[in-house]
């Protein structure tokens, strides 16, 4: 559905979380320059905050606020974008905020919302491209921490599938 230049959706989605399906409501609103998006994930809420932290981290995410209480990140990333009409990359800054709510003791909502300084109304162009690097970063990060333990002896991340440590070959309880 087109509103105003800007596609919405809402899906209802098979989404394969912590090891097993599950459904999950999605929301993605695209158009203007920018995108805003929402997935729900059976995690904690203090795990996802972790997960979003290292995500803003690993994307350059340049904080102007981080509101530790209501799990809100604010920022800008600068970015080099491909302008098909003069075939040259130009300079883009993208304003960033991920706020990371709790549904319920089982589920967190995770929010995503990337928009330039100001709307562009002429934009047609898909604007989620930093959405979808956020989310799959996130659920890459995810899948590590769900399936991952740290080793008591030479602190390395391994796989809860062994039962001695790779790197030093401690026991793993």
């Amino acid at each position: 559905m087109y509103v105003c230049g800007f596609l919405c959706y809402n899906t209802l989605i098979e989404a394969y979380t912590a090891g097993r399906w599950r459904q999950e409501a999605q929301m993605k609103i695209v158009g203007g320059g920018g995108s805003f998006e929402n997935r729900i994930y059976e995690l904690e809420l203090d795990l996802a905050w972790r997960l979003v932290q290292e995500c803003a981290s690993e994307m350059k995410l340049e904080l102007s606020n981080q509101d530790e209480q209501n799990h809100l990140l604010e920022g800008k990333i600068d970015r080099q974008e491909f302008n098909t009409i003069f075939t040259i990359f130009t300079g883009s800054t993208k304003y960033v905020q991920i706020n990371v709510q709790q549904l319920d003791p089982k589920d967190v909502q995770v929010i995503f919302d990337v928009h330039k300084k100001q709307m562009e109304v002429y934009n047609w162009g898909r604007g989620d491209k930093l959405v979808d690097e956020f989310y799959d970063l996130f659920e890459q990060k995810m899948d590590e921490a769900l399936h991952s333990v740290i080793c008591p002896q030479c602190h390395a991340k391994v796989s809860v599938k062994h039962k001695f440590c790779p790197e030093c070959g401690a026991p793993l309880q």
